[in-house]
């Protein structure tokens, strides 16, 4: 009896132990996210948002090592772990893409917006890198699900995708940055804020939001919303507050 509450004892010091270095973490990253957006604030040229931008690329890189080495430390599953690295290289490769874009024909705010998009995609690995054990197990069942959009199915690859789209009557690519913070859970049904954008976009005319909800293993719409681009959101009660704005 005496070993069994030792071991409970144990497991409870470890337990609090990991949250505890969570929460610093996730402090310390808030903090450094503060003096991001500071650097954005003050930037005035096109010179200081590409810095600022390439600062913002250079504390999200920081920040991803940091947050999978937290996480590889403190998964003792070696088929997680697997899953962790695979996924990393993943990341590797699209950030590598992303660089390698040609810059010809984006004008002046090229280098502002490719690093720009290469600090999102590791700003959202990070995002599920740090998820609590509750908050992942939703995250994975979306993750990687199917999206239905008006009879496309689009696959989702840890919560991204590309797929073709018709607007303003000519073919582009658009593709899909789902992010932790916009999946939640309401009276036992699962849902995600799903935006839809060109990459690099500069504004938001090619830029659509869907709520929508887990059905029968897909993600179901059921809603369009009247502005294109959500910059917050947030559950009041029984009801979605959302707040747009025009997005550089």
């Amino acid at each position: 009896m005496k070993k069994i509450i030792v071991a409970a004892l144990s497991f409870v010091a470890i337990f609090n132990a990991l949250a505890g270095e969570r929460e610093v973490l996730l402090k310390t990253f808030e903090k450094e996210n503060s003096g991001v957006v500071a650097v954005w604030q003050n930037a005035m040229t096109q010179i200081d948002l590409t810095a600022a931008a390439g600062n913002n690329w250079q504390v999200a890189e920081s920040q991803l090592f940091r947050a999978l080495d937290y996480k590889l430390r403190h998964t003792a599953g070696i088929a997680e772990r697997l899953q962790m690295l695979a996924d990393f290289h993943r990341l590797s490769r699209d950030v590598q893409k992303l660089y390698d874009t040609p810059r010809e024909n984006m004008g002046s705010g090229a280098g502002m917006r490719i690093y720009s998009t290469i600090a999102s995609h590791m700003n959202q690995y990070i995002a599920v890198l740090m998820l609590d054990s509750e908050s992942e197990k939703c995250w994975r069942k979306i993750a990687d699900a199917e999206f239905d959009l008006n009879g496309k199915k689009i696959k989702l690859k840890g919560g991204k995708a590309k797929f073709d789209a018709v607007m303003y009557d000519k073919e582009v690519e658009l593709e899909i940055l789902l992010f932790p913070k916009d999946v939640f859970v309401f009276q036992n049904r699962l849902f995600a804020v799903i935006q839809t954008d060109k990459e690099y976009s500069g504004n938001d005319d090619f830029s659509t939001t869907y709520l929508s909800e887990m059905k029968k293993g897909k993600l179901q719409v059921l809603a369009t919303l009247k502005m294109p681009c959500v910059t917050q959101w947030g559950l009041e009660g029984n009801k979605l507050k959302f707040i747009g704005a025009f997005r550089l």
